[in-house]
This record gives structure tokens, sequence and C-alpha cells, in this order.
């Protein structure tokens, strides 16, 4: 047993059960919300400890067809409690679902309900119209052929105990005229004494048969009344919930849960309290549902996608926005080889695209002359070339110019540039500009003793007053101007670099590094 000990400035509390506790703690655990154990009992109980029914209400609420509770009184509020009767109608076929508290008709028009399922979400099926009354989730709502058999029983228990009173009556009819037979049998032959006396007994029993008779069809009319009565009872209290088949909605003696079944296709109705409502969906709507049904798979994956849902809606403008450029997607993708070739090149340490955006104005430039890109993509051979002895053609860009005027800067002994102002050719001759007359300029090369660095490397003529060159040929590779004779020259000698040389020897001329050797005579 459970007892209370005081331990200090607390009572303790020791259960059986339980153990021991600290008696206020332990009391306080018992409350529940703003409610003491007090007032938890008093909505169970009145004063004197009799379970008080009236602290408990129960009503259907026909808004949401669910069977509310209230405890406590009227200051406290309705509780649900389950969904109410859902009328099913007749059952269909094996793949048909059912919950707890569903109707279901059968073929031979008796009512079950659904019950004993593990949660009010648990569904069931039935294999085939027998099955609704055999399984073990159902039971029976309304006996609709148990009492259109007790009103036929009660019928034949009729027809059975007029039968037997009848047959009683005969038997009373036939027992008397053998009394009668049998007194006037004793009357007019007593020699027939002894068959007279057994007549009478015959008659006797025979009576007594007819009265027993009669009793039993008594108590069988009795039975068939009471029977008829239960029928009638049954039978009355099913045509009070159900209506029939009509054309419209019954709006007389109604009561929540009432049925009829209406003729122009919508199927078995439903009375709420307040409306008739379908217990089955329309074709259009079960055509929906059975479309909805065959997606519950996607459904479902859509559910579990609910988070990714809600971020979707909150940026739909920027999806419509994505919409709209549909075709520039579709475009992306199909350069997505091209794009994950950038990506790639991105992600390198040393990415070919970094360095042509860091030269971007180069390569606008380059795109703002396109047509002479393209023109020398075209020579690319020759560009080829040309690079090949770039120092070459640097040289000669440095060695030869054309312009209107003389250059002035970067000049060098030999540049030559062609004035297209006089439309003649012009040599640097170390100090000033001069014509590049080449009969006047060998000559005077020659006179002067210099060839100033220029290479005579054809057949040159030099015609002078003293001294001609005619058809002579200096030799390229050691520069050398041969075969002169002295008949072609004014003097037995000429003067080179100071000192004179004799016609028919030779000497060796070098000026500014070019070396030329002269075979002379």
């Amino acid at each position: 047993m459970s007892e209370t000990q005081p331990r200090g400035e607390q009572l303790r509390f020791l259960s059986s059960k339980t153990g021991t506790h600290n008696l206020d703690t332990y009391l306080e655990s018992a409350e529940r919300g703003t409610k003491s154990i007090g007032d938890m009992l008093g909505d169970i109980f009145d004063s004197s400890g009799v379970f008080d029914a009236t602290n408990f209400e129960f009503q259907f609420d026909s808004s949401d067809s669910q069977l509310e509770v209230r405890v406590g009184g009227s200051s406290n509020s309705w509780v649900n409690i389950t969904n109410f009767f859902n009328i099913k109608g007749t059952y269909s076929s094996s793949s048909a679902t059912y919950k707890n508290f569903d109707l279901v008709t059968r073929s031979n028009g008796d009512v079950y309900i659904v019950k004993g399922l593990a949660s009010n979400t648990t569904t069931t099926t039935f294999a085939n119209d027998a099955a609704v009354a055999s399984s073990s989730n159902t039971v029976k709502f309304v006996d609709v052929s148990g009492a259109a058999t007790q009103a036929t029983n009660a019928a034949s228990s009729a027809t059975a105990a007029a039968s037997s009173a009848t047959a009683a009556a005969s038997s009373a009819t036939t027992a008397s005229t053998q009394a009668t037979n049998a007194a006037s049998s004793a009357t007019t032959a007593s020699g027939h004494k002894d068959t007279a006396t057994t007549k009478a007994s015959e008659a006797a029993t025979s009576a007594t048969n007819a009265a027993s008779s009669a009793s039993t069809a008594s108590t069988q009319a009795t039975n068939a009344a009471s029977s008829a009565t239960s029928a009638a009872s049954s039978l009355s209290t099913f045509t009070g919930q159900y209506h029939g088949a009509a054309s419209s909605d019954p709006t007389s003696n109604l009561n929540a849960g009432d049925l009829y079944y209406k003729t122009d296709g919508s199927g078995m109705k439903v009375y709420s309290g307040s409306a008739w409502i379908d217990v089955k969906p329309t074709s259009s709507e079960q055509t929906a549902i059975t479309a909805v049904n065959s997606n519950a798979s996607n459904i479902n994956t859509v559910a579990g996608q609910n988070s990714n849902i809600t971020t979707l809606a909150g940026i739909s403008s920027d999806i419509t926005s994505v919409a709209g450029i549909a075709g520039d997607i579709a475009a992306v993708e199909n350069k997505l080889t091209e794009i994950e070739a950038v990506a790639d090149d991105l992600a390198e340490s040393s990415s070919e695209i970094d360095l042509v955006a860091g030269s971007i104005g180069n390569v606008n430039t380059v795109g703002g002359a396109i047509t002479n890109v393209n023109n020398v993509g075209g020579s690319i051979a020759n560009v080829n070339t040309v690079a090949a002895n770039l120092s070459g053609v640097n040289s000669f860009g440095e060695r030869y110019r054309v312009a209107s005027s003389a250059p002035s800067s970067s000049l060098d002994e030999g540049d030559l540039y062609y004035d297209t102002s006089a439309n003649e050719l012009r040599v640097y001759n170390g100090s000033a500009w001069v014509a590049a007359d080449l009969t006047s300029f060998a000559a005077t090369a020659i006179t002067s003793g210099t060839l100033n660095n220029a290479r005579l490397s054809s057949d040159v003529t030099l015609n002078t007053a003293n001294q001609t060159l005619t058809n002579k040929t200096i030799n390229a590779s050691n520069n050398t101007l041969s075969n002169i004779p002295n008949s072609a020259l004014a003097n037995n000698s000429i003067t080179i670099n100071g000192a004179a040389v004799n016609l028919g020897a030779s000497t060796t001329i070098a000026d500014n590094s070019v070396v030329m050797a002269i075979a002379l005579g």
C-alpha cells in the first residue's frame, strides 16, 4: 500500500509501484494545465463521488462531419473525437479502399460499418461482396436482409398459425363427431361396447390433441405477431433512415445520417443535419481522383520536394524571366562543350582567357580591323616568310623609306629614301641626302678613293670624262672589280686612300667595314 512519511521539512510519498516521491512534487506532476486533481475529478464525478454522465456531452458537427465531445460543462470547448460515418455506398470493387467509420452496403441491402483499423488513416479493401460480411473489420449496421427474413418468417408463422388453428378446429369437430358417433354406437349397439369404448377413448385423445394443437397455434400466432412487430419496427427504423429513390432531395422527417438514392445519376446522398451531401464523387470528380491516384508516386515525390517548391515560389519572377530567354538558354546548351572548355581554361593557374581579358583593348583593336586581319590570314604563308626574316625586314625598314621630304632621324650613311615630291631616289652620304645617280655616284666614289659602303653586285657602267667602267662585274663573293684594261683609263696609275697605285697592279680598299679588292690593268 502507499503511505506518506515525514522526512525533515518535506513529506515523502512511498508508492508500492513507482517508489519514493516528494509529495509536493508528486501532486504537482498530477496536475494538467491549470487544473488540479480536484478539478479533473470534478469533471468526472459529482459531489457524492458518483459518476456524473452530464459532464460528458456529445454532438455531431455537420460542417466537417466530426463527432465532438465536451467535458465539464458549457464553459469548456468542443473537441473533435473522430470523423462521423462516411457513407461509401454499395460495394463496387476490390480496389476500393475503406477507413474506420466508413459505411458500405452489400448487394442484399445490408449496411456494414468499418472498424478496428490501426488508425483513422489506415485503409482496407474487400476482395468481393461476401468479404464485406466476413471481415473482422466490419460490423453489420443495418440488417435489411434480416428484417426482410423476419417479415417473411412472421408471415410464414402467421400462415402456419392459421393453418394450425384450422386443423385444431377440424380436429375438435372430428372429435365431437366421433364422440357423438361413439355414444350413438353405445346406445344402438350394446353388443359393440368395446368398440364404442375404444372410439370414445380415441375421440378423447383427438380432443386432447386438438386442444394442444390449438395452444401451439396460439403460441405460434403470438410469436408470429411478435416477429411481425419486430420486423415492422426494424423496417420502420430503416425506412425512416433510408428515404428510397427520389429525383430531388427529401425535405421532411430528416435526421443526420439519413440516406436516399437520387435518380438523376448522382447516386447515394446522406443528410448531414443541415444539407444533403454526396457520399461518392461525381463522374468528373472520380475521373479526376483516378487521374490523381495514377500519379500518386509523382505527387509523393513533389510532396518530398515541398521546401524546394517553396523556394521556387519565392523566385517565381526570376523563373518567369528565365522562361522569357528559353531560346538563349537552348543556344547556350548547344554550346555546352565550348562553355565547358572555357570553364576548364579559367580553372587553370595560367589561363589563356585571363590573358586575353588582360589585353581586351588590343582584342578590340583587332576586332575593329578584322578585314585587315582576314587579309593577313589569306597570306599567312608570306607572313610566316617575313617573320622568319624579321631582322632583315627591320633592317630594310631602317635603310629604305618613302617620304615627300628628307628623313631627319635614325640616319646612317648609305640609307635610301624615295622622294615622292621630286620623284627620285636619294642616298644619305653621311652628312646629307644626295641624288642616287648610280653612274655619277660610282665615279665619285672611285675618284674620292671610297665606295661609301655601296656594294655593286651587278653589271655597272661608269661614264666620266676621264674614267670609264663599261660592263665590268664586281664579284659578289669577294667584292673584286677585275679586268679593267689600261685603255679604259686616262692615267697609268690611280690614287686610292691617298696612295698611288700603278695600273696593272692590284690593291685592297677598306672603307667602313666594306672591303673590295680591285684588279687594275
